[in-house]
């Protein structure tokens, strides 16, 4: 027999082997190709898998934000996983064979299709089968926890069977979920993704839909918080969206002051590299800021967390006592502040205080040549080395956050580089900020939402950051947006009311989100600013206790959904993707 008749004659058999695989074992063939391909793109950990059931009936109530949830379901869990689908996805050949061969339930929208379907998951339950399913009933297009819709009752009714609730984390993001707005066509990062799966103890059939989505959501924060290493650390990914604005405006105030991506990247880091040889000594571990917003306060916040010190940005509305309170039980030692601004405020501080006024004069040509190399020349990647940010860990303090201290001593709230991290990706999910955006950013820095949102989010995100230190200034606030051609604005009610009566409606022409807190939102005032500006605001919550972004309305002009409810107003919103929320009684608490 020649050489190229025997491979012929091999592949013959291959060929025929996986012909008559295909036909007699469907399911083995199935995951005898997906099994290896899977391993190879995913990396995947399983948690409480002691809590599934190995035998009796069990419907497994998941989470959805992919296209091959189903698949990796199946992949991760060790029985086999009968998904009420519906069949429109499935009916060209290679989707319906492999559905088929794992006994998939196909439904289409008529009601005997759904009835039959139905019926078919009932009796799978009853001869002690698994059935799925994705009780939102859509895959999610923002990443939220949609509502649960009617129709398991149906199916466990008159069975045995428990609801074993699950939630899977890491598709977001992938090339199978909305995220960007979009399926597949976008760039598949990380490159071996890591998915984990986690499991909940079964519960009965007749546990309400309500408290059956609660313990799904408690699922999803807790993934949130013990997947925060995936998170990405911020004083590094600011380097890396720096360097991407390049020329591009990426904050300026009313001071005048305007400085591109490039230039506020060489700016912090000549800054850090003086204050480490002229102000701080190494044990300085919290520095206090007194400044307003503003590109100073940017820079100066930004540049001490790439030296991996703690901030502690502090409140100028309250008097000398409660601000040496807060400088005492944080062990602050120097503050950095500006003559400028302290001419409009009056304080006798415990602390040393530094004004970036005098320190210009220090930072030497060496520190500007070296800031220029560190932030053109230097991958990203080797910078992050020299400077020290491949140490930080999701845990580490990155800012403490003072209450008022209206009712007494000030608390500090101590918040990590993940809690600030997770908030601004909830950002990127809920408002859909990006580089083309303008935000106007008039929250201080001591005001969480501020800290978060306009420092971090801004500046982690793409958009540009437009500075003014008083929020009760309105014809300010409108000559800088008219000016830079303002797309985000957050703030209060109260600012809302000042800003109907002194803005006029061609200042904020290009305005297109517009998201308040801190207080209920007037009924009366959605429809007077949208009549006047053309934006409907929206609301969300947070308080500094909780890390500080809780929940909020997805505002109109970001919508990617139709069938999707993302706001509703008179409310907060729903809890943000990896945040859960319980309504408690008194009794309880």
């Amino acid at each position: 027999m020649t050489p190229t008749l025997s491979i012929l004659s091999v592949l013959a058999v291959v060929t025929l082997g996986l012909a008559m695989m295909t036909a007699l074992a469907p399911r083995q063939t199935v995951r005898f190709f997906f099994r290896p391909l899977l391993t190879i793109l995913y990396r995947k950990e399983v948690i409480g898998l002691e809590n599934f059931p190995l035998t009796g009936g069990a419907v497994v109530v998941s989470n959805h934000q992919s296209w091959i949830d189903g698949i990796l379901l199946l992949w991760m869990l060790p029985r086999n996983i009968r998904f009420v689908v519906d069949g429109e996805n499935f009916s060209s050949g290679p989707f319906k064979w492999i559905g088929s061969a794992f006994d998939t339930i196909f439904m289409a929208s008529n009601p005997k299709s759904i009835g039959r379907a139905l019926v078919t998951a009932r009796e799978a339950l009853r001869a002690g089968q698994v059935v799925g399913i994705f009780p939102e009933g859509a895959l999610s297009r923002t990443g939220h926890l949609q509502a649960f819709r009617p129709g398991l009752g149906k199916i466990v009714k008159g069975t045995d069977a428990v609801l074993v609730p699950v939630y899977l984390h890491g598709m977001w993001g992938s090339v199978f979920s909305y995220s960007g707005g979009k399926f597949f066509f976008k760039i598949p990062w990380p490159l071996r993704r890591k998915l984990t799966l986690y499991i909940d103890p079964p519960v009965p059939a007749t546990l309400p839909t309500d408290r059956l989505r609660s313990q799904v959501l408690v699922l999803s924060a807790r993934a949130a918080s013990e997947q925060r290493d995936q998170f990405p650390i911020l004083p590094s990914e600011i380097i890396r969206v720096w360097r991407k604005t390049g020329g591009k405006l990426k904050a300026a105030d009313s001071s005048g002051t305007e400085v591109s991506g490039r230039q506020m990247l060489i700016r912090t880091l000549a800054l850090r590299r003086m204050l480490r040889r002229e102000v701080f000594a190494i044990d300085d571990s919290t520095v206090g800021i007194l400044l307003p917003p503003s590109v100073a306060g940017v820079v100066v916040n930004v540049a001490m967390a790439l030296d991996r010190r703690v901030t502690a940005n502090l409140n100028y509305t309250v008097t000398s006592q409660v601000l040496n309170e807060c400088i005492a039980l944080a062990k602050i030692r120097t503050v950095l502040s500006s003559a400028k601004f302290l001419e409009k405020v009056s304080f006798d501080l415990n602390a040393r205080v530094i004004l970036l006024e005098d320190l210009k004069d220090k930072v030497s040509r060496s520190d500007k040549l070296v800031a220029a190399v560190q932030a053109v020349l230097l991958p990203a990647i080797l910078l992050d080395r020299i400077l020290g940010l491949h140490r930080i860990a999701p845990d580490d303090l990155l800012t403490l956050i003072f209450t008022s201290g209206s009712t007494g001593v000030p608390k500090g709230v101590m918040l990590t580089h993940a809690n600030i991290s997770h908030n601004v990706e909830v950002v990127r999910q809920a408002v859909r900020l990006n580089g083309e955006d303008v935000v106007i950013g008039v929250l201080p820095f001591f005001h969480s939402f501020g800290y978060t949102v306009t420092l971090w989010g801004v500046m982690a995100l793409g958009p540009a950051g437009i500075y003014h230190y008083n929020p009760l200034e309105a014809r300010q606030i409108g000559k800088l947006s008219e000016r830079y051609g303002g797309t985000v604005l957050l703030g209060t009610p109260t600012f809302l009311r000042g800003y109907l009566k002194k803005i006029e409606p061609e200042q904020f022409a290009k305005l297109s989100v517009v998201v308040v807190g801190a207080e209920k939102m007037p009924p009366d005032l959605f429809e007077a600013f949208e009549k006047r500006f053309g934006i409907r605001p929206v609301e969300g919550y947070g308080t500094t206790e909780l890390s500080p972004l809780v929940s909020v309305n997805c505002p109109p002009a970001r919508s990617v959904v139709r069938h999707q409810i993302d706001r509703l107003e008179g409310s907060v919103g729903r809890p943000l993707p990896g945040v859960a929320a319980k309504i408690v009684s008194p009794d309880q608490l």
